[in-house]
């Protein structure tokens, strides 16, 4: 059984656009951040649901398909993380996910 699994917040409500690689990989491959982001994310085959209210926001989503990370982009972007291992958590949450 293949199940997808699915990002429903892939730029932490804006928090991954502020990192310094993601804004280091955006300047030298002139894209914007959150084209790095959710490339990184659809490229380990995970799928993303990123909202926009902005018709060109919703343009820039689709243009993450128009080019690819290279490995070590990739890896460079892997490496970020938080101890927690999530960016958002709510309360709730806790314990419930993480296995």
């Amino acid at each position: 059984l293949r199940l997808p699994l699915v990002a429903y917040s892939p730029i932490a409500r804006g928090k991954a656009l502020e990192h310094p690689v993601v804004k280091e990989l955006a300047m030298r491959l002139s894209r914007p951040p959150s084209e790095i982001v959710l490339r990184w994310i659809v490229q380990q085959g995970v799928v993303v649901i990123p909202m926009t209210t902005k018709r060109e926001n919703a343009a820039s989503n689709l243009r993450i398909f128009e080019f690819t990370l290279d490995d070590a982009d990739m890896s460079a972007l892997s490496a970020i993380g938080t101890a927690e291992g999530r960016t958002i958590a709510p309360g709730w949450m806790a314990g419930r996910w993480d296995v």
